[in-house]
Order: C-alpha cells, then structure tokens, then sequence
C-alpha cells in the first residue's frame, strides 16, 4: 500500500482512510496519483 499511514485495508477487503496528519498529505496525494482505478480522490 502506497500510504499506510492514511489508509488501512479493513475486514471487507477496502482501504479506509485511518489518519490525516498535514505530513501525509504527500502520500495521499501519490496514493491518488497511483490508483490503478481512480476509486481514490481527495476532497477539498
């Protein structure tokens, strides 16, 4: 997983979002970039 610190894969098999500290921001922001699906975006 490309942000483990953002996100968790659950029980059913979806990542989750778990943190969102201002320093992970990168990291979400290259998860989004490297989603094979575009499931993942980022709001706001």
């Amino acid at each position: 997983m490309t942000a483990p610190t953002v996100f968790e894969v659950g029980d059913d098999g979806q990542a989750h979002v778990i943190g969102g500290a201002e320093d992970d921001v990168a990291m979400a922001q290259e998860a989004v970039a490297n989603c094979p699906t575009g499931a993942i975006s980022i709001d706001g």
